[in-house]
């Protein structure tokens, strides 16, 4: 497309567009060589970190609750998919804080480019459902990975399409698996002694209110 329309991304509001200006944007060695050879256009690092940027940006205006930036440069389902996680009971809840971006991927040999981007994020959930059923709490701030796959589509007025999207906890995304429960009294007192200062027993253990995890990575 050409013309004045063309390369220009739907409206980010500002206080968005600053916070996630400030997160590096980290390309891999793969597809910075072919940034590099492609040079200037769609496919050159400029317009591919540019892409990443509005990506994650107009994602965040859509968990806040305004989707019409990232139905802009979507695909319906992507942008379902990251708005609403696949079989998943919860969703994001607004104002998730974005820590890191990459883009890890740029295919040039395909019947059209694409581009991956992945980001690192933290934030609360809310229940999916029209109703919170008994005994479903949120968990508090975790972290989560956002995965996408924009394809490049040149008849747009902004050409890097999201056409696949997920939204994972970090532990679902590098397949860990954990286990909570409570703590005991003798892991209360080792975390105790361990740091300085501290006595090896204490009196005020405080039972069931602490929470223990153990985890596992499972094999690829």
């Amino acid at each position: 497309m050409s013309g004045p329309d063309a390369g220009k991304g739907p409206d980010i509001p500002a206080p968005v567009a600053a916070a996630v200006g400030e997160v590096v944007v980290r390309v891999a060695p793969g597809p910075a060589a072919a940034m590099t050879e492609a040079g200037d256009g769609w496919l050159g690092r400029e317009r591919a970190v540019q892409a990443a940027r509005l990506l994650v940006a107009a994602w965040m205006v859509a968990v806040d609750g305004d989707g019409s930036a990232l139905t802009a440069i979507s695909d319906d389902d992507a942008a379902r998919s990251l708005i609403r996680p696949v079989r998943q009971n919860w969703v994001i809840a607004p104002g998730p804080r974005v820590t890191d971006i990459d883009v890890w991927q740029l295919d040039r040999d395909g019947h059209e480019p694409e581009l991956g981007v992945r980001w690192r994020f933290t934030a609360d959930q809310r229940y999916a459902g029209p109703a919170i059923p008994p005994g479903w709490l949120p968990p508090g701030d975790r972290e989560y990975v956002g995965s996408a796959h924009l394809t490049l589509d040149e008849s747009q007025p902004w050409a890097w399409r999201l056409t696949h999207g997920s939204v994972r906890t970090i532990d679902a995304y590098y397949g860990y698996t954990y286990v909570t429960r409570d703590e005991s009294a003798e892991e209360y007192n080792a975390m105790r002694s361990s740091r300085p200062g501290e006595p090896a027993e204490s009196p005020a253990w405080p039972g069931s209110g602490r929470r223990a995890a153990t985890g596992r990575s499972r094999a690829a």
